[in-house]
């Protein structure tokens, strides 16, 4: 069964490390760049497929429905795939894509993420708050690619990745799975770039508690 790694970057330093990462566990890594790649190595370059995001704009829900309808296309004809999405400042352990795609797949769930604070297993079926430590990791999940999960693009910068989570959880399950941290080198780096983004969550939160009328936190 096809793994496709999903990567949204503006060519961040991290980048090499993450797809160096990856390299070996996945079919095809596809970039969906949103920002100069120009430094990137041409090893790191080597059997990457490249999306460019034809709009200015940050929205990174766009740029996961982007990467994702490419895997998808990448696919086919195959009738059952997974699509790994991941920031591009993680560094995969060697055995997150086994792990996650073994659980995802004896499980049932269409969505699965790792948990990066202890060896807690959950299986999420119901949309709702859980334990902030066991909350979507957005910055890396796998998806049942013939689940046909997509970002909602209202979500800008923040929520996006819980709304997905808790659509997963009325199509089937969305599963926490120990035994597979990623290191997370740059928790809201981009947050520090570009502080204009924490005026985006306040209206992202918005959005999440009109739609489901509650919010994860």
């Amino acid at each position: 069964m096809k793994t496709i790694a999903v990567i949204p970057s503006n060519g961040r330093s991290f980048l090499e490390q993450c797809v160096s990462s990856l390299r070996d566990q996945v079919d095809q890594i596809v970039i969906v760049a949103n920002g100069p790649l120009s430094s990137l190595s041409a090893q790191t370059m080597q059997d990457v497929i490249y999306v460019r995001d034809s709009q200015s704009d940050m929205n990174i829900s766009r740029w996961w429905n982007i990467g994702i309808d490419c895997a998808e296309s990448l696919a086919h004809p195959d009738s059952e795939w997974n699509t790994l999405v991941v920031n591009d400042d993680i560094i995969a352990c060697h055995n997150l894509v086994e792990t996650l795609s073994g659980e995802m797949r004896l499980n049932s769930s269409v969505l699965c993420y790792p948990n990066q604070w202890d060896n807690h297993r959950a299986f999420h079926r119901d949309p709702g708050p859980v334990d902030l430590h066991h909350r979507i990791t957005g910055y890396c999940y796998m998806l049942r690619g013939e689940a046909k999960l997509r970002l909602d693009e209202r979500f800008v910068w923040w929520y996006g990745d819980d709304d997905l989570d808790w659509n997963a959880r009325r199509l089937g399950g969305s599963l926490l799975v120990p035994w597979c941290k990623v290191q997370h080198l740059a928790p809201n780096g981009s947050m520090m770039n570009h502080p204009e983004l924490n005026i985006q969550a306040g209206k992202d939160r918005d959005t999440f508690y009109q739609k489901w009328g509650n919010t994860p936190w």
